[in-house]
């Protein structure tokens, strides 16, 4: 996975819009100070944000190596 394919990937034709939005929105659920569990709740309320950033972790190096592999054949 290399990180410099954000960029191209955010900006691909070749990937739907759904994928590139649920990494934004996973991004937006981890900063955005309102959560399903208020992070006022000690140790409880980072496990969700945890929980986000690990599928969304999962994802995107999923998606990247995926992405890398359609353009290594291109």
């Amino acid at each position: 996975m290399n990180l410099s394919n954000v960029g191209p990937y955010l900006r691909s034709k070749q990937v739907p819009w759904w994928k590139k939005s649920l990494g934004i929105l996973g991004v937006a659920y981890i900063v955005w100070p309102f959560d399903a569990l208020p992070d006022l709740v000690p140790l409880v309320g980072w496990l969700d944000d945890l929980g986000v950033l690990a599928v969304l972790l999962a994802f995107v190096r999923h998606e990247l190596a995926a992405f890398e592999r359609a353009e290594a054949r291109r």
